[in-house]
């Protein structure tokens, strides 16, 4: 996703964690992930952050997909 954005020079999204909900071994990660020159924003949760920011990026890659 970040490449396709890069390309069409709209810059990289950006990703906040929301929330952590969970003990320390069990966590889960709530993340955002927003593309400001579209007005896109989605959110979800992942067993860690990094899954997180990957699934909530494949959700907006599909959406700018099916808009194009």
């Amino acid at each position: 996703m970040q490449e396709w954005l890069q390309a069409r020079k709209m810059g990289v999204p950006s990703y906040q964690v929301e929330e952590v909900r969970g003990k320390e071994h069990e966590q889960v990660f709530v993340v955002n992930c927003e593309i400001d020159a579209l007005s896109i924003q989605h959110k979800e949760k992942g067993k860690s952050r990094k899954e997180a920011e990957q699934r909530a990026a494949e959700y907006v890659l599909m959406k700018i997909l099916q808009v194009s």
